[in-house]
């Protein structure tokens, strides 16, 4: 049925067709493109928004994740008949272009929103900083370090007065990625990872970078991501990404001296259908 402006919503299992469509924006739409293989792809539903037959947009409800995610990507019109029809869900952690911002809220109750950089790295710029003496070597996390990966994004969480729900971290991620963290007396005082590796695709995302109150200003976030950057290149990633809100210029800077560079702009956040 067409929806609005007369645009069709249709499911697709057309991966091929998707990766294409994708690819004509890979820094922005990194982690779809991650989605496509397994283990995320069988949680990854994808629609195109058309118009005259013509595929104009695209969204990704990924229920891998609590809560789901949405993910918008093509021409605002389509997006806005993405968001209009039944097909998205009641409450999500959105992920959409700036200028979608005021046609999401026409349709959602938005609870939090974030002004985001995606950063990108291309492995030939990648800059490895030489540690300080004094800074304990990272080691590579498993999944019996867990529990002190929760434990250190609760009480950062609690300090910083964030919202657990802004975290994207699922045990799983540990052993299928790649986890690394700086112990001091045996707790974990700063950790990075990764949201997806997808090796067919060559894209990962690296994330969770979580420094303990009590241990800031070391430059441990450096050092833990600048690890999971480096393991990323040695098995081949071409494609690695990353978040960061606009106003975190110590991590930005953090990125930049690695190497990693702004490519655009994005929204995220909470949001609840409007009734």
């Amino acid at each position: 049925m067409p929806n609005k402006n007369n645009y069709t919503i249709k499911k697709t299992t057309d991966t091929a067709f998707v990766r294409d469509f994708l690819s004509s924006d890979e820094s922005y739409t990194a982690y779809a493109l991650g989605d496509l293989e397994e283990p995320y792809a069988s949680q990854a539903n994808w629609y195109t928004a058309s118009v005259d037959e013509q595929v104009k947009g695209l969204g990704l409800i990924y229920t891998g994740l609590s809560p789901t995610v949405l993910f918008l990507f093509g021409t605002l019109p389509a997006v806005e008949a993405i968001l209009h029809s039944d097909t998205a869900p009641q409450q999500i952690y959105l992920t959409a272009k700036p200028e979608a911002a005021d046609i999401i809220k026409t349709v959602y109750d938005v609870e939090a929103i974030y002004h985001m950089f995606r950063m990108r790295l291309h492995p030939k710029q990648f800059s490895p900083m030489q540690p300080d003496a004094n800074t304990p070597l990272p080691r590579r996390l498993d999944a019996d370090d867990v529990d002190e990966i929760n434990r250190l994004q609760r009480e950062a969480s609690a300090h910083d007065s964030r919202d657990m729900r802004d975290i994207a971290f699922d045990p799983v991620m540990v052993g299928d990625g790649y986890y690394y963290g700086i112990f001091v007396d045996n707790r974990l005082k700063a950790v990075a990872g990764t949201h997806l590796t997808a090796k067919r695709e060559a894209v990962a995302a690296v994330g969770n970078v979580v420094v303990h109150p009590d241990s800031r200003g070391k430059h441990w976030g450096t050092v833990v991501s600048q690890a999971v950057t480096k393991a990323l290149i040695d098995d081949g990633f071409r494609l690695i990404v990353l978040n960061v809100r606009q106003d975190n210029i110590a991590a930005i800077k953090t990125y930049e001296r690695l190497g990693y560079q702004i490519t655009g702009e994005f929204i995220e956040g909470l949001a609840s259908r409007a009734e």
